[in-house]
């Protein structure tokens, strides 16, 4: 907050001078919407008043020429200041001084306190004009961390207001249209700076600024001042190399940042950063030089005046801090302002610059900070807009950046649902967070379902495997003769035999004969089926095929031996 003060009134008249005798209490009070401001204070034996009579001083004879007993006093304005200052009343015991007088004034009367101080209107502004008259002081005073910075300051006789009045201008008649008269001034800028600039508080006679204007005007009426001024926070650089810039203005001394002749001793530049995203604006303050051309309506370009120092950025662009303002190069127009495409900076200065040359630069971060990237999307920034869009869909959102802040809709990729009509980037940050949570089960339940899928493949396929082992011998038993199929009752089949060869032993003699024939002729045809057999079970596991082979022929002979009774008995 930025506070100055109200103080076209001050004059010796507006001051209160009190006295106060030890054992009372100092407690101004001024009207709401004002502050006190100190302007001195003695504590000691000073003077005849209120607290010390003549005839008290009397009784100790000689001693009243001795300054150690009368005279002695002690300045204690920083202390009541202290406790006083900017505030709009306050309370002091007189006795709290005793502790600065231990040993000013040898013991006898009571010491007192003599106090002169203004009740000021404080006012809540960045920029104040005030009009001072011709006899009054110019009188501004900032708060702790503040100074001083005076924007314009004309001297003369200007217009009709506070200190020339339209009654006293009649007076002179047909003089006032003579610009000589009314309506001459000088601009005391560059005066008052040297008096009041970069500095909490500061003390001018309005009447000193006389003999800068000697002969600017017209003898006649008084002429008065116009400033405008103002009370800027200045930041305090620690002892590093580096600084921050943020959405909150800055004010830094040049010869604080060219001071630091440590970092470029050691290899580093003076750095500003801002975050990631926006960028850097500096403003240079106290150009009265460039500013006073433009005042005069010169046409011409103001070119740079002399290189102070330049400002490098993204490695490659570089501008030159010149006297009078920023420029590309030393034949380039200078201008007040410069602008970053970078959120990092670095500052050097070729020479020291001293506290003299009144130079101020105002550091800002603009733009928009980048926010944290939602889950499953895609960022596309150029400048002041944003394009956000989903990996697995079409959906995108457009922000545009309005005063630092991100406005737009961002919707949400899983169910394209908006949750927000004005996004920052503080907003962001929450986002992103929640949803952590959400993959993490996600690439969980993707990494189990990979997992099962390949199992049910193994199954799958070993299952196939068997289904086609099987189909293959169900073909091989289709291609056998059918008669291998059946299954006759071999016993009975012998039985027969035997009980016919043992009735009719005659008639046995051609069976048997024809028995005989037709076993050979099943056997060949068996050779012949087990080779072809052999064959078809070729890749097949030797002792399986043997052993399958072995149990196929035992069976063959059993079911030859049954068909060879069958047709014998057909004979019969």
């Amino acid at each position: 907050m930025k506070i100055s003060l109200n103080i076209r009134n001050t004059n010796l008249d507006s001051e209160q001078n009190e006295e106060h005798c030890n054992g009372e209490l100092f407690a101004p009070t001024c009207q709401h919407g004002e502050v006190v401001v100190i302007k001195k204070a003695l504590y000691g034996r000073m003077n005849i008043g209120k607290c010390l009579t003549e005839s008290e001083l009397e009784a100790y004879g000689s001693q009243k020429t001795n300054p150690k007993f009368y005279g002695c006093k002690k300045d204690v304005t920083a202390f009541l200041s202290e406790v006083c200052s900017m505030k709009n009343r306050c309370d002091l015991r007189i006795t709290d001084l005793d502790k600065f007088a231990n040993g000013l004034c040898h013991p006898g009367l009571r010491l007192h306190l003599n106090v002169a101080y203004s009740c000021l209107k404080k006012f809540k502004a960045s920029e104040r004009s005030e009009e001072y008259c011709n006899g009054e002081f110019f009188r501004p005073v900032c708060e702790n961390g503040e100074v001083i910075f005076i924007k314009k300051a004309h001297y003369g006789r200007m217009n009709i207001g506070r200190c020339l009045s339209e009654a006293g201008l009649e007076v002179f008649g047909s003089q006032r249209n003579n610009p000589k008269f009314f309506g001459c001034y000088k601009d005391v800028s560059l005066y008052l700076d040297e008096k009041c600039s970069l500095k909490n508080s500061c003390d001018v006679r309005i009447k000193e600024l006389d003999k800068i204007v000697e002969g600017i005007c017209g003898p006649g009426l008084e002429l008065h001042l116009k400033i405008r001024y103002s009370c800027l926070k200045v930041v305090q650089l620690d002892d590093g190399c580096e600084m921050s810039a943020s959405n909150e203005v800055k004010y830094v001394e040049a010869s604080e940042i060219s001071s630091r002749s440590r970092c470029a001793s050691a290899g580093k530049s003076f750095s500003i950063e801002a975050p990631r995203g926006q960028n850097i604006k500096m403003t240079l303050q106290l150009l009265h030089q460039l500013e006073k051309k433009k005042q005069e309506g010169e046409e011409e370009e103001v070119m740079c005046d002399r290189v102070l120092g330049t400002i490098k950025y993204l490695n490659k662009d570089y501008m030159n801090i010149c006297s009078n303002g920023f420029a590309r190069d030393k034949d380039s127009l200078v201008k007040q302002e410069f602008v970053s495409s970078s959120d990092l900076i670095y500052v050097n200065f070729i020479q020291k610059i001293s506290k003299n040359n009144m130079f101020l630069i105002k550091i800002e971060a603009v733009g928009c900070r980048d926010i944290i990237q939602p889950e499953d999307t895609w960022m596309q920034r150029s400048g002041d807009e944003m394009i956000i869009g989903c990996f697995m869909t079409k959906q995108k959102w457009y922000l545009r950046c309005l005063d630092r802040v991100w406005s737009g809709v961002i919707g949400n990729c899983s169910n394209s649902l908006p949750h927000s009509s004005e996004t920052s980037s503080s907003k962001m940050k929450a986002g992103p967070q929640s949803k952590s949570d959400i993959s993490k089960k996600q690439q969980l339940l993707v990494i189990v379902s990979i997992c099962g899928m390949g199992v049910v493949a193994c199954v799958t396929i070993i299952c196939a495997g068997i289904i086609c082992l099987k189909r293959c011998n169900m073909k091989q038993r289709k291609n056998l003769p059918n008669y291998y199929n059946s299954t006759p009752n071999n016993i009975n089949v012998q039985q027969t035999m035997r009980l016919h060869h043992q009735h009719q032993p005659d008639l046995m003699n051609p069976v048997v004969q024809q028995y005989n024939t037709n076993m050979q002729s099943l056997q060949q045809q068996q050779q012949q089926q087990q080779l072809q057999l052999k064959y078809n079970n070729i890749g097949e596991d030797g002792d399986e095929g043997s052993q399958h082979l072995k149990e196929e022929d035992e069976r063959y002979q059993v079911l030859d031996q049954q068909e060879v009774a069958r047709e014998t008995l057909v004979l019969l």
